[in-house]
């Protein structure tokens, strides 16, 4: 048992040169009292800590992008639904979920919590859109969902040739939907950074270290996957830091970022 994980992040800016605050303290026993964990149950937890509002209301034609994170042990995966049904966000969403768990291969109980986010774009809004979204974080232990129903507004305005459907026709930018936030785990494990993008316009996924420019290649100690996950084998102290994730097609770019912390116990 992980015997010093109690952690309380208090900024973690997006912008610049993204400042991460984090207090790390001792615990006599289990993982992530942060989670509400007893110490009998704690390496098996997951809660929902941002959902977007229960009613989203938007004007004809207007994006919005709803913001969903979980933190959880073993590190939670972040999808979709509209009305019951998944939604599919990139080409890891065909899987079938029992097979392979997403595409995670932490598929054994791990020491580590981790932090995950996911954003929904709801992209030139009609009334085919109206609906209920619902964020679904799951582990393969627990799942836990919050609903936000999305209508039209009774302001709604009418716009004749919205640039939007434009932009839809010729092709989207690449976006990231689902990545990992932070994430600890103990010295000595593999670890996965989750970075999940739009596959339509098919994007290439690239990662470095922090703001780092030389860019993460396979090898022994790093393996990029098929769905833009990072691999990172045999962590140690040395591997503590930032992680960014690079998407990009022919339309433009999206990134995010990943602290990791290596435990030592």
């Amino acid at each position: 048992m992980c015997q010093r994980i109690i952690y309380v992040i208090t900024k973690i800016s997006l912008l610049s040169s993204l400042a991460l605050i984090w207090h790390v303290k001792s615990v006599q026993t289990g993982l992530v009292s942060a989670l509400g964990a007893s110490e009998k149950d704690a390496s098996h937890q997951l809660r929902l800590t941002q959902t977007p509002d229960s009613v989203l209301l938007l004007l004809p034609y207007e994006s919005a992008a709803l913001l969903c994170q979980a933190v959880g042990s073993p590190p939670p995966i972040i999808h979709w639904l509209k009305d019951g049904q998944r939604l599919l966000q990139g080409s890891v969403d065909n899987i079938q979920m029992k097979l392979i768990y997403d595409g995670n291969i932490d598929t054994s109980p791990l020491d580590g919590a981790s932090q995950s986010q996911s954003k929904l774009y709801i992209d030139c809004f009609t009334p085919k859109d109206e609906g209920t979204y619902t964020c679904v974080a799951e582990t393969p232990y627990s799942r836990v969902s919050s609903d936000t129903v999305v209508a039209m507004s009774k302001e709604g305005r009418v716009v004749k040739e919205p640039l939007c459907l434009k932009e839809m026709f010729i092709g989207l930018p690449a976006r990231i939907y689902m990545w990992t936030r932070f994430r600890f785990e103990r010295q000595g494990n593999d670890v996965q950074l989750f970075c999940r993008s739009s596959e339509l316009p098919e994007s290439e996924v690239t990662w470095s270290r922090g703001e780092e420019s030389a860019q993460i290649e396979n090898g022994e100690k790093y393996m990029i996957l098929n769905n833009g996950d990072l691999i990172i084998r045999d962590i140690s102290w040395e591997d503590m830091g930032i992680y960014t994730c690079n998407a990009r097609n022919a339309f433009g770019s999206d990134r995010a970022l990943a602290f990791l912390y290596p435990v030592k116990i």
